[in-house]
């Protein structure tokens, strides 16, 4: 990845906690990032870099930052990312959410693993 990864955006480290990244663009384009800035969760965005531009914009001292959005624009800003979401990660959220094939999966798992400690008792 020729850019910094939006979640190792840690400048200033006194001041930014807990980042998650809401939306990225990848090479070129820009991120979003919920974030606690002063213990406060607030957006913050920013520039990825590319092959020219590596660190991205801002940065300060050589370490790339993001611009704390005002709370003014965050939700607007949260809620227009959101409908940006590809159709295919909105339905894996979708099926993430359901826990019945998860459920499913660990019997159909302890069920083999059943199946396997009776016949490692089975003398050939």
């Amino acid at each position: 990845m020729p850019y910094p990864d939006p979640s190792h955006v840690l400048t200033p480290r006194s001041r930014i906690r807990n980042v998650q990244v809401l939306y990225d663009g990848g090479e070129g384009e820009w991120s979003l990032a919920q974030l606690e800035w002063d213990n406060t969760t607030t957006l913050g965005i920013r520039w990825n870099g590319d092959a020219d531009t590596p660190i991205g914009n801002p940065q300060s001292c050589g370490h790339p930052t993001c611009c704390i959005l005002p709370e003014a624009l965050a939700s607007t800003i949260k809620a227009a990312v959101k409908k940006r979401e590809s159709p295919l990660l909105a339905a894996y959220r979708e099926m993430a959410q359901d826990e019945k094939p998860e459920e499913d999966a660990r019997a159909w798992a302890d069920a083999l693993i059943g199946d396997a400690a009776g016949a490692a008792d089975e003398t050939w």
